[in-house]
């Protein structure tokens, strides 16, 4: 309801009483209006509102100004021009009144005011355009205000410039000019750290010019021999325009860096040590590449300074580690003492090196681990804090420099490569990667030994930071703590024993078990199992549900070690303490579900040890099953104690109490449901044959199992074909009653085209069982065929269901053995395309299946492929090819040298070479099928050689991925290959780059050797102009990038540049072409620069050490300008990826990244553009937004002007607004996984 002007001229008189009680509800009444948005003032009506609040700001009533300064900054956010202006005005003009208080409140309602100016608005910039120059005179011309009002007026001026400062350059000179000013003159340093805040948010939007200007004066006033209290500022200041816009200040870097560090190292000032230390850190971080010259000089400095301590003497290492020695330490504190800020500043310093030289990890190592775990010994906890900060950021590094560690590690093997107890698997890290973790590996002892004194801390933030630090040397080199159990699981231990321990600390100390688990070897965890007991005990036993949740989520691992380990009072123990958390009915959800799992597990591994226990588990989980809330996770823990390796004897009763549960559950509408059944009743028919399961319950169960083999939902139709499979062969008596029902359904699938993969494999298995079992009243052989092969005869049967109904076919008769009636059936060529194509996938299903079928010569295949080769239906002839490479794969001696005849004689290659790559790729599968196979590899070879020159890029593919499978089966034509290189033929060289493609894999193959030398040979084709040719080296370099970077690290130096070449758009290669009246261009460099740009992504995750991110970064803005849609698309995703991995180095040239993501976000399409157009545009905003997100959460991001700029420029637009809501949304769902049950 609109509030009227009664209501409002009511207020205005209230708020003249002389009741303090009166003007406070009349300015809340009218605030509460304002909120809900009901108040429409007219232009006369705003006159007299502002004016009545200007005048309640002199309220001597505390309560009565704070409500009006929030009320003022409303109205002026809603007010029209003029009486915004008006306000303005008074206010700065209040800030010069002779009354303090006043200035006080006005100082604050200018704050607030500017607070709430819409983003984005025409109002805002009319305000702030007004608000500057005010502020700024008010600044320059009465340096006598008090400091507490002029500090509120810079910190007004600073959120001005921060927010708007684009929209009011015609005033930076002013504003400069004032700043300059007020710095020089003013004698408090808490005016001057804000004036220099203000300059930074001032040289984040000015232009070049009155940039330079304030450098200059800065740089003049620290070559003038300054004081040591002016280079403290100075520094700050130096500090603020390198955050602001480090591109532009890094050329004065050399003018800068060693005067400060020069008066840093001459000094006896602590504040100023810190100041100029906190300012190297911004230049290490903001100008990576230019400050690199001084580094060894910051490195040297920084390290002293790690250890200054005057007023301190401490001779033993481990003194300030142990809790009496931490009582004596804080018994000498001294408040005068500062020096700690030296010593933390410098440990930022260390720890910026790190972050920003990932190139030299390995000095960073060697050079900073060991000083970093001599200073864990630090005496000041915020210290120390910072310390153990900069050596998880040294693992940190390590970690993304080696992101393959995890994977890596490999079970025991003499090429292997072990450091300490952990084995990697030969070749798959390079000797830097190795060396690395080898540094790793002889810091342990000392880290840990230090570690273990920190928890022994009373500290809450140091024993917390101490097992960050733990956790992190764990996920950096996995197994790196197995000698050092002793050392440090005492100590963790504790933490669950002392009354002062925080929730939360619990939780990472179970996380941290959590770690260990998953990634030290079985043998190094079993000695020290009761300490893990002993902890996970009290967890489990806390009173805060999430402390507990972790308890019992751990047991996932901690049972299968207590089972390995044999010890029946660890296994009590344990279930004495969960059992509570099973039966108690008024838990946290998250409590029971993993209370749940775990009784599960119990059963699974230690039911041996809990036999008298086990009747009550099982009740309980078939209890707990009965309830919707529990049910998922009662039928997985289930389905763990099925496939107990125990063999666990659940009696007839448990069944009969079970499947009417399951099968009322299987109508129920939930996918993740029906799936966690199917995979219990496909364990349970294949692991328990008792005849007490088949009953009328089980009928039901299978009934209800037959209806989900449909299309709606393929993943749970592959688990109920699954079931069936298994019943079959169980169970047939009870399956009996639906076969008819699972064969319509079935079909339908088929029809429907929808059965491949994983899905089809189900099906087979479910007909194969079929088959094979004795289930009363299934079809004849014939029934079964002609109920299968129906569809085949529908003329609307899609392409692909002729492939599923084929290998049904095929299952059908090498179940059952009638291989001659079907094969004499399918050779009959009186019939129609569609069932001459299901007879060729047939016949090579049943020559792949059943290789018998061949052996004699009654049935002519070879006639047969070659009239379909002939015809003029496409399907027939890739059908035909098929099953030719079908029935060579089963009967290699008579089909194999009839298709290398036909390579010769015959006009069908194509189809030739596809039938070759279905037994190149089936051959390798078998030791027995390869050695058949081998005597006919040089036949091959030479065939696929000749066929390299053919002009079909299609053709060329097939052969490519045939040379290079056969490089894996056989490493030594690796050097045949390397003679095709100098080949004279363009396509033979483009077959032999593409092959390499289907050589490299993650595993270790004996060809990687032969590939590690040869690799530099193909790499030097990139240099070539065959545009064609480089975008195949840049497609392989990608492949090799992410399977295996060893072989290309070291050989980067020879292609980026090419790459970086290709990224820009080369106008020699657009072509204008005439349709019609209409003229198009062509880009022939598209395909080009799109593989330079994905070849870059790649390499950018797996090579990023070996890269020069500056210059990756000036290639990439060359992206993100692109004309086209495709390879912009592609910038935003390499600058995301960047912006993640080196945060710094994008900061420093952010102002050029985020021109064009705004000007994207602004574009406009033309008014002729079709849906097409404007679908790509909408991609690329939304592709834009999403970048804009990951920039923002760099360090510091959301406070760069840029940034803010896009921000306000999103806020101000209602589409990139509701772009932006739908992104933030889509990225804030959760998904909820499988509890783990991985029992390995």
């Amino acid at each position: 309801m609109t509030t009227t002007a009664y209501e409002v001229a009511g207020w205005l008189e209230k708020m003249d009483s002389p009741d303090k009680d009166f003007r406070f509800m009349a300015a809340s009444d009218l605030m509460s209006e304002l909120q809900k948005n009901n108040l429409k003032l007219d232009e006369d009506s705003e006159k007299k509102v502002t004016r009545k609040l200007l005048k309640l700001l002199e309220d001597k009533n505390g309560e009565i100004q704070n409500l009006t300064v929030r009320c003022l900054a409303t109205v002026v956010a809603r007010s029209k021009d003029p009486q915004a202006d008006f306000v303005v005005d008074s206010l700065c003009t209040n800030l010069t009144a002779q009354k303090p208080e006043l200035r006080d409140v006005s100082s604050v309602a200018l704050k607030t005011v500017v607070s709430e100016l819409p983003t984005g608005s025409s109002q805002a910039s009319n305000i702030v355009s007004r608000l500057t120059p005010q502020l700024s005179k008010v600044l320059r011309d009465n340096p006598e205000i008090e400091a507490g009002v002029r500090m509120e007026m810079l910190d007004i001026l600073a959120d001005v410039l921060f927010r708007y400062g684009g929209t009011i350059a015609q005033h930076h000179n002013f504003i400069k000019d004032v700043l300059l000013q007020v710095l020089a003159s003013s004698t408090r340093q808490a005016i001057r750290k804000r004036t220099i805040n203000c300059l930074g948010s001032l040289c984040s939007c000015c232009d070049a010019e009155i940039f330079e200007e304030i450098s200059a004066f800065l740089l003049d006033k620290l070559n003038n021999s300054p004081n040591e209290d002016t280079v403290q500022t100075l520094s700050t200041a130096f500090a603020s325009l390198t955050k602001a816009n480090p591109a532009r200040f890094a050329r004065h870097l050399s003018s800068v860096v060693d005067i400060l560090l020069k008066f840093c190292k001459q000094s006896n000032d602590d504040e100023l040590k810190e100041a100029v230390q906190q300012t190297i850190e911004v230049f290490i971080l903001r100008c990576p590449s230019e400050i690199a010259p001084f580094v060894e000089k910051i490195e040297k400095v920084a390290l002293e300074f790690l250890c200054h301590d005057p007023n301190y003497c401490g001779d033993s290492d481990d003194e300030g580690m142990d809790g009496e020695d931490e009582d004596d330490d804080q018994d000498f504190s001294d408040d005068d003492d500062v020096s700690w800020k030296v010593r933390r500043s410098a440990a930022k310093v260390i720890e910026a090196l790190i972050v920003s030289r990932r190139e030299h990890m390995k000095h960073s190592i060697t050079a900073f681990g060991p000083i970093l775990i001599g200073r864990l010994k630090e005496r000041e906890e915020t210290v120390r804090i910072d310390v153990v900060r900069a050596y998880i950021s040294l693992l940190r590094q390590i970690s993304t420099f080696i992101p393959s560690t995890p994977s890596a590690t490999g079970g025991e093997n003499k090429e292997n490569q072990v450091i300490g107890y952990i084995h990697f698997a030969a070749g798959s890290l390079s000797n830097e990667q190795l060396e690395l973790l080898k540094a790793i590996q002889h810091q342990v002892p000392t880290i840990t030994k230090a570690v273990a004194k920190l928890l022994k801390n009373r500290s809450t933030r140091t024993k917390t930071i101490a097992l960050a630090l733990l956790s992190q040397l764990v996920k950096t080199l996995p197994g790196s703590l197995s000698d050092q159990f002793l050392a440090i699981l005492p100590s963790v231990e504790n933490i669950f024993k002392e009354k002062s321990t925080t929730s939360q600390m619990k939780i990472d100390a179970i996380q941290f078990f959590s770690l260990i688990f998953r990634s030290h070897a079985q043998e190094c965890l079993l000695p020290h199992l009761r300490l893990f007991v002993n902890s996970v005990e009290d967890a489990i036993g806390d009173g805060f549900y999430k402390v507990a949740s972790e308890g019992l989520a751990i047991l996932d691992k901690l049972i299968v070690l207590m089972a390995a380990k044999k010890e029946a009072d660890l296994i009590d123990k344990i279930y004495n303490a969960a059992l509570p958390r099973l039966k108690a009915v008024d838990l946290d959800l998250e409590l029971k579900e993993r209370a749940i799992i775990a009784a599960g597990l119990f059963v699974a591994f230690c039911g041996n040890y809990l036999q008298s226990k086990v009747p009550e588990i099982i009740s309980l989980l078939i209890e707990r099953s009965r309830n919707e809330v529990t049910r998922i996770y009662a039928i997985r823990a289930l389905e763990v104690v099925v496939q107990s390796p125990l063999k666990i004897d659940l009696n007839p009763s448990t069944f009969s109490a079970l499947l009417p549960i399951l099968s009322e559950s299987l109508r129920k509408n939930l996918q993740s449901l029906k799936i966690a059944i199917l995979s219990l009743l496909a364990t349970l028919f294949k692991s328990y044959e008792y005849p007490g399961i088949e009953s009328d319950a089980l009928v039901t169960v299978l009934g209800e199992i037959a209806i989900l083999i449909d299309n709606d939902d393929l993943l749970v139709a592959k688990f109920a074909l699954r079931c069936y499979a298994l019943a079959f062969a169980k169970y047939p008596n009870a399956a009996a009653s639906h076969v008819q029902n699972v064969l319509g359904q079935f079909v339908k699938l088929m029809k429907a085209a929808v059965l491949q993969g994983p899905l089809l494999n189900s099906a087979l298995e479910m007909i194969e069982a079929l088959v094979r079992s004795n289930v009363p009243g299934k079809p004849h052989f014939e029934d079964l065929l002609d109920q299968i092969t129906a569809p085949v005869y529908d003329s609307q049967l899609p392409r692909q269901a002729f492939s599923a109904i084929s290998a049904t076919t095929a299952v059908v008769a090498s179940a059952s053995q009638n291989l001659e009636q079907l094969s004499e059936q399918l050779a009959n060529r009186s019939s129609t395309d569609a069932i001459r194509l299901f007879s060729l996938l047939s016949l090579g299903e049943l020559g792949r299946r059943c290789s018998e079928v061949y052996a004699s010569n009654a049935i002519k295949a070879e006639p047969l492929i070659m009239e379909a080769f002939n015809s003029q239906n496409e399907d027939l002839k890739s059908g035909a090819s098929y099953a030719l490479g079908g029935m060579a794969v089963g009967n290699l001696p008579k089909f194999l040298p009839f298709i290398l005849q036909q390579m010769q004689e015959s006009k069908r290659q194509f189809l030739l070479l596809h039938a070759i790559k279905e037994i190149i790729l089936c051959e390798g599968q078998s030791k027995e099928s390869y050695e058949a196979f081998q005597q006919h590899i040089v036949q091959i070879w030479n065939v696929l050689l000749i066929h390299a020159e053919s002009a079909e890029e299609s053709t060329r593919n097939v052969v490519s991925e045939c040379i290079g499978k056969l490089c894996v089966l056989q490493p030594e034509l690796v050097g045949e290959l390397k003679k095709q290189l100098n080949s004279s033929s363009a396509n033979v060289r483009l077959v032999v780059i593409t092959s390499i493609k289907y050589m490299v894999s993650v595993e270790k193959k004996p060809v990687d050797d032969q590939l590690a030398v040869w690799i530099p040979n193909v790499l030097a084709l990139v240099n070539e102009e065959d545009l064609n040719q480089r975008r195949h080296v840049f497609n392989t370099v990608s492949c090799i990038a992410h399977s295996k970077p060893a072989l290309v690290r070291n050989h980067l130096d020879k292609i980026m540049a090419v790459i970086y070449h290709e990224t820009k758009v080369r106008k020699e290669l657009i072509k204008e072409v005439e349709m019609g009246p209409f003229k198009h261009q062509v880009d022939n460099g598209l395909d080009l620069r799109k593989a330079a740009f994905e070849c870059m992504f790649t390499l950018l995750g797996s090579c990023l050490e070996k890269l020069d991110v500056f210059e990756f970064i000036s290639h990439l803005e060359d992206g993100l300008r692109d004309s086209h849609h495709d390879i912009r698309l592609l910038a935003y995703v390499n600058l995301s990826k960047l912006a993640t991995l080196t945060p710094a180095h994008v900061m420093q040239r952010l102002d050029r990244i985020c021109e064009p993501l705004k000007a994207q976000l602004l574009f406009k399409a033309k008014t002729n553009a079709v849906k097409q157009d404007f679908d790509k545009y909408d991609d690329l905003k939304r592709a834009a937004i999403r970048t804009w997100l990951i920039l923002q959460e760099m360090p510091e991001g959301s406070r760069q002007p840029q940034l803010v700029d896009i921000h306000h420029t999103i806020k101000g637009t209602a589409e990139l607004k509701d772009m932006l809501t739908a992104i933030e949304k889509d990225s804030q769902r959760v998904y909820y996984g499988d509890l783990s049950m991985d029992t390995n």
